[in-house]
């Protein structure tokens, strides 16, 4: 099939995807980077680029100016807010099919399609319509011009990056560094002059940044990290190797968690064919390795002190590296009913990671799995009891993401908010609304839970539950 031909599919699907998507609320880290930044412009009559305090993680406003200026134009709904995000789902798929080309060939380039179209965390974020979204379709953009020599049309996916997040910037970064990695393949372009030639496209980017943090300096004192705030501690270093450890072990299982572990061992098992056939990387390969490698090393390692948390959808770009490692490898063996074993396992395998589940005590990635779909209607419906029985919101303790307003996560001016959960108030309040999606409920609390309290009333829908407790 022709590039237009598979992008006339793809079309489709994220249309389809968009349609059955459009009333799913803002959920996880969306409620803040998409929702709540929104909301700073859209309130404010765009009259303030910085936001305030309690809405400030130092992010980049451009997502939020983009999504504010879309609820202006055709109303503040849900399905607005997904709908501006169709044209990002398009452009990364545009994008993914012209690298996926570059590196495969012939009926290959649909199976690439296919696992943008399954890999677990991406289609997740397509569904709850994020900002990281758009930054994929940018850094696919930044990509392919960089393998075509496209230096113009370069600089503008770059100041696309930079004005989403901040992990927008930093890829840019890395982005450049994989434009010095491409350049070492071109003996006519190698040299210290090059190398500078090669950054031009990426200062407009940084000049943007740059005037935006010194405006963000002037009026709030600080650039990226806000003293006190609920964000601060996650700027913090821990140099114990105990904690480094534990950091390692999490950063891995990001790799592997919802069904991607049968594409490191589709990987695998084609890496030891290749050998097996005495056979070297290709040129071609060995730039999917260092797109892989390059942000491993400068972006997940540096990570591993810190307190931030690891999200999945931090590594979408890195995933879909190693597919396309794993068909540029299938693409060489000679054993068809190898290579379809092979896919088989790498495409099911994939499939299945939306029924993954751990106990409560180890906590999930629920905005990288469709398996957190459930959780909305429940929510409407404990929301309804809640109402029935007359308990006021300020009543009930509550945890992330159920902390948040009506109005944040499903737009429907409904400003009320329950209790923040605290541990040393657990016993000084009558109800507790919980769930699994909560992460922040250690193994004591639900033992305190299980002997002091009763539930009042529980919904169930796999993988997920929602409880409201009720104290004996």
């Amino acid at each position: 099939m022709s590039h237009r031909s598979l992008f006339l599919l793809s079309f489709v699907f994220y249309t389809l995807l968009t349609c059955l998507s459009s009333a799913v609320p803002f959920f996880w880290d969306n409620i803040l980077l998409g929702s709540q930044f929104a909301h700073h412009f859209y309130d404010s009559g765009f009259s303030q680029l910085i936001p305030n305090a309690e809405v400030d993680a130092g992010h980049p406003m451009g997502y939020g100016v983009y999504l504010a200026a879309a609820w202006t134009l055709f109303g503040k709904t849900l399905a607005v807010s997904h709908w501006a995000i169709w044209p990002f789902l398009l452009m990364m798929s545009w994008y993914w099919l012209k690298i996926a080309d570059h590196f495969l060939e012939g009926k290959w380039v649909f199976v690439a399609l296919l696992l943008l179209w399954i890999e677990p965390t991406i289609l997740t974020q397509c569904v709850m319509g994020t900002s990281d979204v758009v930054l994929l379709a940018f850094s696919f953009g930044a990509l392919w011009c960089i393998l075509s020599e496209q230096r113009k049309l370069l600089s503008l996916f770059i100041i696309g990056m930079a004005v989403v997040s901040l992990r927008g910037i930093y890829w840019a970064l890395l982005l450049y560094v994989f434009d010095l990695f491409n350049m070492l393949f071109d003996k006519e372009r190698r040299g210290v002059r090059q190398a500078v030639y090669l950054i031009l496209p990426y200062l407009p980017a940084a000049l943007i940044t740059i005037a935006y943090y010194g405006i963000h300096y002037q009026q709030v004192g600080w650039l990226v990290r806000q003293p006190g705030s609920r964000w601060s501690h996650h700027y913090g270093m821990v140099w114990e190797s105990f904690y480094c450890y534990k950091r390692t072990q999490f950063l891995l299982w990001r790799f592997v968690d919802f069904g991607r572990l049968f594409v490191w061992i589709s990987t695998g098992f084609a890496l030891v064919l290749y050998a097996w056939n005495r056979k070297f990387p290709t040129t071609k390969q060995w730039k999917i390795i260092a797109l892989f490698l390059i942000p491993f090393v400068l972006f997940s390692l540096p990570m591993i002190p810190q307190k931030s948390p690891m999200m999945h959808r931090y590594y979408m770009l890195q995933y879909l590296m190693v597919g396309l490692l794993c068909l540029s490898l299938l693409i060489n063996l000679r054993s068809r009913w190898l290579s379809g074993l092979c896919l088989s396992l790498l495409i099911v395998g994939q499939l299945t990671g939306h029924l993954w589940l751990y106990p409560d005590r180890f906590g999930m990635g629920w905005d990288a799995t469709l398996g957190h779909l459930p959780y909305y209607s429940m929510k409407a419906e404990m929301l309804e009891y809640i109402d029935e029985k007359d308990i006021a919101y300020e009543e009930v303790l509550a945890s992330f993401p159920m902390l948040q307003t009506g109005e944040s996560t499903d737009l429907n001016g409904d400003l009320r908010r329950f209790k923040p959960f605290r541990e040393k108030i657990l016993k000084d309040n009558s109800y507790l609304l919980q769930t699994n999606i909560n992460n922040g409920f250690l193994p004591k609390h639900m033992a305190e839970l299980q002997r002091d309290w009763v539930i009042e009333k529980e919904f169930r829908s796999y993988p997920i539950y929602l409880r409201l407790w009720r104290k004996k």
